[in-house]
């Protein structure tokens, strides 16, 4: 069974109703595979004193392509309709063509079952339904704020949701709250692969929901399978995250879309990363062209830079050095947490003595850089690590100055999955009259990006004559 890169975990005891989804999946012609049922058993938990409501009101599911998210929606969307009389479920996705398409899936999977006698269907554009012998009902909606007027649904679910910006998802979630809200069994489920930079919505709830699975007290169940940070997404021994893998899909199969999918689209689609923006920050193909063995010199004549990122999931440490005119990059280390930073630029300060050090004067690495002031040095002693750091403007230029050295073919970066995934997950945001990398709205940690910017600048600005060849990095 692959493993979620995070999951709300179940509660023990917990009354659930796994075993008539799984029984109703059957019926329906798709068992569940292993993750589906790991979703269903906790998004189904009751709570022990009222079992008529769900533990978790709010369900966030993301998993990639051909996964079987869709089907496994349908199951427990049949499982309700069939044991509870007069229970309204309502289904969308990214258009209303899409969910009645969708819905029409699950019509054609009850005709073809045992249900095929019981329920009743309605095709009119509009009124669509399946119609249970209980009273209970399933149809598919426009996602639009108005399409739900009047109506009382205990189930909403919201398929895709990667489709939609900011605005446009809480038009919806204005519209199903309140149409909910007097309904003690009410469940809301978003779901959907990840996003482009425009996925506002889908990741303000993907955010919401890791950080729920270390919330006991949460009323968000949170599911996500994607390929974990620093992995190469086209290396196939990274591929066991996908959980349909072995099941209804073959590693052959993963290997004809990755060399069917530009490399935006395989991330977000098959790897579900948000690392990937709409419009690529750099061309993906400048990107690889950029990357190449090479020599560090010696420290002395190194300019290094640090970043951390705003949420401490990431931090990073770049140097740069310029040798005929060649401007090189080259990772000293990316780790996960933040916490390793400000001993390790300590230790490269006194130890390495590198030709400067830097920084961007800006959120969690102006902390690092003050507890770096407060460091007892060898070399000063009270008063700390000596780092430069930079003003808007230069950031802002730095910013630019990176993606310039890249299109135009004027630096060589030593191999680095971190900084490929940084770059992957750049969205810009205005400056002045200019523009910079924007750790808040970038789809996923920018340190590296942004080290290897600041770290370029320094080296320009503080060039010394070479000195022997000592190698860089650990």
């Amino acid at each position: 069974m692959s493993e979620p890169r995070y999951a709300t975990a179940p509660t023990p005891g917990a009354p659930n109703d796994l075993h008539q989804i799984i029984v109703t999946a059957k019926a329906l012609g798709t068992p569940l595979m292993p993750w589906q049922r790991q979703v269903a058993r906790v998004a189904s938990e009751r709570l022990p004193e009222d079992e008529s409501r769900f533990r978790y009101p709010l369900v966030v599911l993301t998993v990639p392509r051909q996964s079987g998210k869709t089907t496994l929606m349908r199951a427990v969307l049949a499982q309700r309709a069939l044991m509870n009389p007069n229970r309204r479920a309502f289904y969308t996705a990214q258009t209303g063509k899409d969910a009645s398409a969708r819905w029409n899936d699950l019509v054609k999977q009850i005709e073809q079952g045992p249900l095929a006698r019981y329920v009743k269907k309605r095709m009119a554009a509009g009124s669509q339904s399946l119609t249970f012998p209980n009273g209970a009902t399933i149809s598919p909606f426009a996602p639009t704020a108005k399409s739900l007027h009047g109506y009382t649904p205990h189930d909403v679910m919201l398929d895709e949701i990667f489709a939609w910006d900011e605005a446009q998802g809480e038009d919806l979630m204005g519209a199903i709250k309140p149409a909910q809200i007097t309904l003690k069994d009410r469940q809301l489920w978003l779901v959907s692969t990840m996003g482009t930079k425009e996925s506002e919505f889908l990741h303000r709830w993907v955010d919401a929901g890791r950080q729920a699975v270390g919330d006991p007290e949460a009323n968000v169940a949170y599911f996500e399978w994607s390929l974990d940070d620093g992995l190469d997404p086209y290396n196939p021994e990274n591929w066991g995250f996908h959980p349909a893998l072995g099941h209804t899909i073959t590693l052959d199969s993963l290997v004809e879309a990755s060399e069917s999918h530009s490399r935006g689209e395989w991330m977000r689609a098959y790897m579900n990363r948000r690392s990937m923006t709409a419009d690529s920050f750099i061309d993906p193909d400048k990107i690889n062209a950029a990357f190449g063995e090479h020599e560090p010199p010696a420290w002395a004549n190194v300019a290094v830079a640090y970043e951390a990122d705003p949420q401490r999931r990431r931090a990073a440490i770049w140097a740069s050095w310029i040798i005929d005119g060649v401007q090189h990059l080259h990772v000293v280390r990316s780790e996960e947490g933040v916490e390793w930073l400000a001993p390790e630029v300590a230790r490269i300060y006194d130890e390495e003595r590198p030709m400067s050090i830097s920084a961007d004067d800006a959120g969690t690495t102006r902390s690092v850089t003050e507890d770096l002031q407060l460091v007892t040095t060898r070399r000063r002693g009270s008063a700390g690590v000596a780092v430069d750091t930079l003003a808007t403007r230069d950031f802002a230029t730095a910013c630019s100055e990176l993606k310039a050295a890249i299109e135009e073919n004027r630096v060589v970066i030593g191999e680095s999955q971190a900084l490929r995934d940084s770059l992957d997950a750049v969205v810009t945001r205005p400056l002045g009259e200019s523009w910079a990398i924007s750790r808040t709205k970038s789809t996923a940690p920018v340190c590296d990006a942004i080290a290897a910017a600041v770290a370029l600048r320094a080296a320009k600005q503080t060039r010394t004559s070479p000195k022997p060849m000592i190698r860089v990095g650990r």
